[in-house]
């Protein structure tokens, strides 16, 4: 009964060593699993990123584009990003276009087309800004403007663009404004005219 009990013992003991082995088995290879999977996910990440990317060269100006900024080109060393590339908004008529002092420039908008939050007014003052002028939003009417100044178009001696809803979508000259007119819909296309023509990307 001895030896029996004994062989019964050593017997135990090496179903338990071999049943912690196996674990410690079992643990590399989920850990290898899983950096597997890690590593094959950022690649995947990174050949998608480079899949979405395009390259087009307009008037000497090289632009690429990614999902995340649109389409990005270098203006002067900085990095500058448009919804649109130039060839997308030919159909954009330009009666006139004068330069635009570096300066205090206003933002003018009717009230109940647009406001100070709109995307569309923020977007030209940022622009504005990057280009080193000093952007305002001001008010072309009076009625729901608030606080803002109001801009008259005929007697301002300030840089004014006027961005107003017309059944038109085109750039032209009034007195001191340059007024972006456009259709509905069309908004973002005037104001990238306007930003390509004062970069000087768009003649």
């Amino acid at each position: 009964m001895k030896k029996y009990k004994h062989a019964k013992t050593i017997e135990t003991k090496v179903e338990v060593k071999k049943s912690i082995w196996k674990n410690k088995q079992m643990l590399w290879f989920m850990a290898g699993f899983i950096i597997v999977l890690m590593v094959g996910s950022v690649l995947t990440m990174w050949i998608e990123s480079e899949g979405n990317s395009q390259e087009i060269d307009y008037n000497g100006h090289k632009f690429i584009y990614t999902d995340q900024k649109g389409w990005t080109t270098t203006v002067n060393g900085q990095q500058v990003s448009f919804e649109m590339l130039p060839s997308d908004i030919t159909g954009v008529k330009k009666e006139s276009f004068f330069g635009l002092d570096v300066g205090k420039t206003y933002v003018a908008f009717n009230p109940a087309e647009f406001s100070e939050k709109s995307y569309e007014i923020n977007r030209l003052i940022s622009f504005l800004s990057f280009t080193g002028r000093q952007a305002f939003p001001a008010c072309a009417k009076e009625e729901g403007c608030g606080d803002l100044p109001v801009i008259n178009c005929t007697s301002t001696t300030s840089n004014v663009v006027y961005l107003v809803v017309s059944n038109e979508t085109k750039i032209k000259q009034d007195y001191n404004c340059l007024i972006l007119e456009a259709k509905p819909g069309d908004e973002l296309k005037v104001i990238t005219m306007f930003l390509y023509q004062l970069l000087g990307i768009e003649k």
